[in-house]
């Protein structure tokens, strides 16, 4: 997997970037680790567009974005949005044990 590029039909000029990593059991890794993988993508992405970029995480990939934000000093993310991620934690442990006894 990786990223896949497209301009948007709603906005022509826009460049829209989506990073598919990390599926399935790959999801549970460490915050640490998946974050040093989606780096390798959105650095560049960074990098290519020194006047900035606006990122947009859903669920578990708003933590790992927000991650990636914080842990790099020199960013280029003007906006970032986090949709139905739980910043603040998340309550039901009980539903992991279920996997991991």
């Amino acid at each position: 997997m990786g990223k896949s590029e497209t301009e948007s039909s709603k906005h022509p000029g826009t460049n829209v970037t989506i990073i598919d990593r990390l599926h399935g059991w790959k999801s549970i890794t460490p915050i640490w680790y998946q974050i040093n993988k989606f780096s390798k993508d959105l650095i560049p992405i960074m990098n290519s567009n020194p006047n900035g970029v606006h990122v947009i995480g859903f669920s578990q990939g708003g933590l790992v974005a927000r991650g990636l934000i914080q842990s790099i000093s020199n960013h280029t993310v003007h906006n970032f949005i986090s949709l139905s991620s739980p910043q603040a934690g998340q309550y039901g442990g009980n539903t992991i044990k279920e996997f991991f006894c």
